[in-house]
């Protein structure tokens, strides 16, 4: 069992993964960010994060 949960923030834009990271900054959270689909989907295989945050544009 993990002792950190995983989060992946997948953005396009540096400063808002940056916020995400400084908002949910903690001992029990490991936070990794994406800011391109292929990297976030490279980092979906390598990783398996617990959580998503996704920004989604029509």
């Amino acid at each position: 069992m993990k002792s950190r949960q995983t989060i992946l923030a997948i953005d396009d834009s540096l400063q808002i993964c940056q916020q995400i990271e400084k908002v949910l900054k903690s001992d029990e959270l490991e936070i990794h960010k994406a800011y391109t689909a292929k990297t976030a989907l490279e980092k979906l295989e390598e990783l398996q994060p617990d959580l998503i945050l996704l920004d989604v544009v029509p």
